[in-house]
């Protein structure tokens, strides 16, 4: 890697990584997704899994404490920009279009349909299992940072790390894929007949 790539850095408190959830990130997700009446901003890499583990990996540093700063300093990427976020709908969506089973009280009356074109999954329906795997995807990428904090003789240290952006994209990118997957299979007939599975954002249903 060259100096470009991996340039050293001098701390001074800039936080350019954020894996936490900011205010504002709903105005950002333009018209990612579904974006019609009872939808929610799904981050597609999310908060917490993005945090838990990148969490865990500064706590196997020598240095926990400046490898955070070095790290999100180095690294310019905001689990709360655009790029990372796409709207789902809510499971009221498909009760207005298809129907109210699984116990869904009927639904508010809404101004319009929001449901003719809506064909991704429901943003919280098995969300914890989603973000299990999101996690496990994280996990690979930290390492990729290659952080270096050396102390020489004199007290001064030489830090230098890798800006992991590239790789956290990727992965949300991957993740998104399967999200937005065309599927057939999330019918009124699947609907009707309990298949909740189909409607869920994990696992993934394709075909």
């Amino acid at each position: 890697m060259s100096d470009v790539d991996h340039p050293e850095v001098v701390l001074n408190g800039e936080r350019n990584l954020i894996t936490n959830r900011q205010g504002g990130y709903r105005g950002k997700v333009g018209a990612q997704g579904y974006v019609g009446a009872n939808n929610q901003v799904h981050h597609v890499l999310p908060c917490g899994a993005s945090t838990k583990s990148k969490n865990e990996f500064l706590e196997g540093q020598p240095d926990p404490g400046t490898a955070e700063r070095l790290l999100e300093q180095t690294t310019h990427w905001d689990v709360n920009d655009k790029p990372n976020l796409i709207g789902l709908p809510t499971r009221v969506v498909y009760a207005v279009k298809f129907g109210t089973p699984f116990g869904i009280a009927p639904p508010t009356p809404l101004a319009i349909n929001p449901a003719v074109a809506c064909n991704l999954p429901i943003h919280l329906w098995n969300h914890a299992e989603y973000s299990k795997v999101a996690k496990k995807l994280a996990d690979k990428v930290w390492a990729k940072a290659n952080l270096k904090i050396e102390t020489h003789k004199d007290g001064k240290a030489t830090l230098s790390a890798s800006d992991v952006k590239g790789w956290l994209q990727a992965i949300s990118d991957q993740l998104r894929a399967c999200v937005a997957a065309p599927t057939r299979k999330r019918t009124k007939e699947a609907w009707r007949s309990g298949n909740r599975e189909v409607f869920q954002i994990y696992p993934f249903v394709a075909g």
